[in-house]
């Protein structure tokens, strides 16, 4: 949490202590503060999630697959729009019901969706593919990342708090 408060505080400062800044870099400090707050309010969100986890049991209840998709990728499409990469859905026509808590799958939704922005290129690109098999649904995050190294693969993503390093090549899982 301490690296989009610094990013905050020192754009925050520059914008105060810089009466002459030429209009451009106003706008991109803005936009560093606001997007280093909206990483901030995700961290807030991920640990009061995580301890939610804890205490309160699953709310599960009858859902349709393709909507809550949607949802988790309508709530990134804004961001995805100003860093010039684009969100794309394929999901076969009609109703894709599923029980299931529709907060944690949103949630996990997104953090896919977020990464596949995060390391995709200038040009990024996420898809999504939503598939119906006759006794489960496949859904597969594609981006045009660099991937997740190799060694990380299959079993440490899953660990708590891993991050892989930030430069190598990888399956593009993310």
């Amino acid at each position: 949490m301490r690296n989009p408060l610094a990013a905050i505080i020192g754009h925050a400062a520059n914008l105060r202590q810089s009466v002459a800044v030429e209009p451009e870099n106003w706008r991109k400090s803005a936009v560093t503060i606001e997007d280093e707050a909206q990483r901030l309010a995700r961290l807030v969100d991920s640990m009061l999630f995580d301890a939610r986890l804890a205490y309160v049991p699953l709310a599960l209840g009858m859902l349709d697959l393709a909507d809550v998709l949607e949802e988790a990728l309508y709530a990134h499409d804004e961001r995805a729009q100003r860093d010039g990469k684009s969100l794309e859905m394929d999901a076969p026509p009609g109703s894709m019901p599923l029980e299931g808590d529709r907060d944690l799958l949103v949630r996990a939704f997104e953090n896919l969706i977020d990464n596949g922005l995060k390391y995709s290129g200038a040009d990024g690109r996420v898809s999504i593919r939503l598939e119906a098999q006759p006794s489960q649904y496949v859904i597969q995050f594609v981006d045009n990342g660099e991937g997740i190294p190799a060694e990380y693969l299959p079993d440490r993503i899953f660990e708590p708090l891993v991050r892989a390093r930030s430069h190598g090549s990888g399956s593009g899982l993310g």
